[in-house]
């Protein structure tokens, strides 16, 4: 269920995957979700990099991408 989660929060990124490592979850009037991913950008010579991306999923709609940060190593 929370990788569904991430891909309707994330699926109009045309040109970016993510494959989820982790999640956490917190109940607020809807779900608030923190993924760490790793990020693959389609393009030649791009590294692969970690990030830290939250989405909301209100109690009802659909859920929604707030914002994302790099994880530095």
């Amino acid at each position: 269920k929370d990788q569904e989660i991430l891909a309707k929060a994330m699926g109009g990124l045309l040109g970016i995957s993510y494959t989820p490592l982790l999640v956490a979850t917190q109940v607020v009037n809807g779900s608030m979700y923190s993924f760490l991913v790793e990020k693959h950008v389609v393009a030649p010579g791009t590294p692969m990099t970690v990030d830290l991306i939250y989405i909301y999923k209100p109690t009802e709609g659909d859920p929604y991408f707030v914002k994302s940060r790099p994880v530095e190593p």
